[in-house]
């Protein structure tokens, strides 16, 4: 899978540096991957779960969230928004 834009995951691990070793490992673990379903993602993320269309990644123990957009036919992995958990409580409420 092509993990789209990496950039994004530096510029928060460069706020949250305790965030750096987790985001590395996912991102790590999604290029490996092939992935054609919600459900192959979630066999392999135990944690994730699929909220309107986008992929939604519990990373470091819950302390940080992942929201992604997946294009399947791709293999493309669209990185939207890295939040902390309460940065993620914000805006999922919105």
């Amino acid at each position: 899978m092509n993990v789209i834009a990496l950039r994004t995951l530096r510029d928060f691990w460069r706020k949250h540096n305790q965030a750096e070793k987790n985001l590395r490992v996912w991102n790590k673990k999604m290029r490996a991957g092939q992935y054609n379903s919600v459900q192959e993602v979630q066999a392999n993320f135990s944690d994730a779960e699929y909220v309107d269309g986008l992929m939604i990644f519990n990373i470091g123990g819950n302390k940080y969230r992942l929201v992604v957009a997946m294009d399947f036919a791709r293999q493309r992995c669209y990185i939207k928004y890295v939040f902390t958990h309460p940065e993620y409580d914000s805006w999922s409420k919105a």
